[in-house]
């Protein structure tokens, strides 16, 4: 269907729906200051806010693509808020909804849920163990004679590490991942709801919340969680009808594999991950706007003693136009995956896949992408009040949050190397099918899963090719999604705009891996050489479509509230320092 580029990166959101969550934050709580507020307790403040402007907290979380689009303006205008959005509403609330079968012992939490009253939390990672299925140590012991588990830290390496739960000033409500022991069985990792704090803060008898050390950014109450005999009832193991005790107190489950249990237990990260990469892109966008006007009216020496705008250097101009392509291919991939989340298809393990590789390619790209706008900025992208300083350190805690990046690159590689051949894409361009060639040969070289036995260093050796595999196939994607793109512009000049930044996306890609590529003999030495020329040519095409690729990210001004991003960005600061 043909659209213009605005309604590529909202898909089938109406505009209202995004007016609607652009003016939760512009409300009073969302609104940033410089005077020393606790951020922790605005960013409780804030999801209280968020769930009194948008109703029940299980409401937003069953409209996945209204969820995601929300932590997209969440991401833009209070970053530091997102981490503790995602825990409430898609990890907390999410697995409530998942695995909770609608039992009415859980409607206690699910209301308190709702309202914010009590924060969501996540407890997964332990200390010694991270976020490793076989290695968690939190055990709920099931007691037959009173219906009732009792959770425990049998060791230090079993503390939950990076829990939410710190701060002191609210109820606080998690899900927590622990081994179910069962007259001394071990029958694999799940999901238990439980309260950590009281009403009034205090931590629940035999919880131990100890706060971690401050992090720049964002702020979250980190914390490692303990348990010491904590006793909770029967309806807090969540397995979404898949487990249960029969009457004679033994246990029963229709998934047997353990593995399988623990994919059951963190089944909602399918869907942060979705949203997290969504609001990477977010910010990306963002410090793009920020630095690309900025870029547009920084005067610097020119030729015979002038001045130029900073953005007429080529140097410039190839880091921001880069960044673009880069940004807004991701940003038509973040648009695809909440498509899927919102209607599955009915291969779940192609649809897991693919958020896997989108989660690691958005947040590297707007982890590079802000990196840059923030190095283009000089010492204006280091002040908070310009922005792109906050949405560096949030892009910096994204690549490792909701599964590493490196973890999730492997484990996509060696799903891909199962994968049967790619289809050839009726919009493929000759630099899309030679990175198709690299996808192709590189999956070639990722050893078979019957070949890895049991040996470590056979194993060890997929390492590398397969996250080189991952990398491959999310370029290429990258690529034909703007391809894609131009084939369904309304507009002759946005077709030509999204061309123009499939082809620098590719020739960019192309001088990185320039090497591989001529070891391969998939291009010449002549080839080569001319990549760098035809950079340039694409930059001076790309000139005149700025504005309106900078217009289709529809970020309204005073949701960035950046000086340096003004129409007259040496007044605006002369407004924020008051100066005369």
């Amino acid at each position: 269907m043909p659209v213009d580029l605005r309604g590529m990166l909202r898909g089938a959101d109406p505009d209202a729906l995004h007016k609607e969550l652009q003016d939760v934050v512009r409300s009073e709580p969302f609104r940033r200051d410089g005077r020393g507020t606790d951020r922790v307790a605005r960013v409780h403040a804030q999801l209280r806010a968020a769930c009194a402007a948008l109703g029940p907290a299980r409401e937003l979380a069953l409209y996945p693509r209204k969820l995601s689009a929300f932590m997209e303006w969440t991401a833009v205008a209070a970053p530091d808020a997102v981490p503790a959005f995602l825990l409430h509403y898609q990890l907390a609330v999410g697995t409530l909804l998942a695995l909770g079968e609608g039992c009415a012992e859980l409607e206690e939490y699910l209301a308190e849920l709702d309202d914010a009253s009590a924060a969501g939390a996540f407890l997964l990672t332990e200390l010694g163990h991270g976020g490793s299925g076989p290695g968690l140590e939190t055990r709920a012991v099931y007691d037959a004679t009173t219906g009732e588990f009792v959770v425990g830290t049998p060791t230090t390496r079993a503390v939950k590490f990076m829990a939410g739960p710190a701060h002191p000033g609210a109820a606080r409500t998690g899900v927590v991942a622990a081994r179910l022991i069962v007259d001394g069985e071990d029958h694999g990792v799940f999901p238990f709801v439980m309260r950590l704090r009281e009403r009034d803060g205090r931590p629940v008898r035999g919880v131990t919340i100890t706060p971690l050390p401050e992090k720049p950014f964002p702020p979250a109450d980190c914390a490692v969680v303990s348990f010491e005999r904590v006793r909770i009832p029967g309806h807090a193991l969540l397995t979404g009808g898949t487990a249960g005790f029969r009457a004679d107190g033994s246990f029963r489950s229709s998934i047997t594999a353990p593995r399988e249990r623990f994919r059951q237990t963190i089944g909602q990260l399918y869907h942060s991950r979705t949203s997290l990469a969504a609001a990477a892109m977010a910010m990306a966008r963002a410090a793009l706007v920020i630095a690309l006007r900025y870029a547009a009216q920084r005067q610097v020496p020119g030729p015979g003693g002038g001045t130029v705008p900073m953005l007429a250097y080529r140097t410039v101009q190839r880091d921001l136009f880069t960044g673009l392509a880069r940004v807004f291919a991701g940003s038509l991939l973040a648009e695809r995956a909440k498509d899927g989340v919102a209607v599955p298809s009915l291969d779940r393990e192609a649809d897991e896949l693919f958020v896997m590789v989108v989660k690691v390619l958005l947040t590297e790209t707007a982890l590079q992408a802000v990196q840059m706008c923030r190095a283009r900025c000089g010492a204006q992208g280091l002040f908070p009040v310009n922005r792109i300083a906050e949405y560096l350190s949030a892009c910096e805690e994204f690549v490792t949050s909701e599964g590493d990046n490196q973890v999730l690159k492997i484990t996509a590689g060696r799903r891909l190397r199962r994968c049967a051949e790619r289809a050839s894409s009726d919009c493929a361009s000759s630099w899309s099918e030679l990175m198709a060639e690299r996808e192709r040969r590189l999956r070639g070289r990722v050893p078979c899963p019957a070949e890895e036995g049991d040996d470590f260093d056979v194993w060890n050796a997929q390492v590398l090719p397969a996250a080189a595999l991952t990398d491959a196939h999310a370029q290429r994607l990258a690529v034909e999604a703007l391809l894609e793109g131009a084939e369904r512009c309304t507009d002759a000049s946005d077709a030509e705009a999204l061309t123009l930044l499939a082809e620098l996306h590719a020739a960019d890609h192309a001088g990185r891996h320039g090497g591989w590529y001529l070891c391969e003999g998939l291009l010449t030495p002549a080839q080569a050489s001319r990549v760098e020329k035809r950079t340039t040519e694409l930059c001076d095409r790309l000139v005149p479509h700025v504005p309106a690729l900078l217009d289709a990210f529809g970020i309204p001004d005073d949701l960035l509230t950046a000086p340096i991003a003004a129409a007259d960005y040496v007044a605006a600061w002369r407004d924020v320092l008051q100066l005369q």
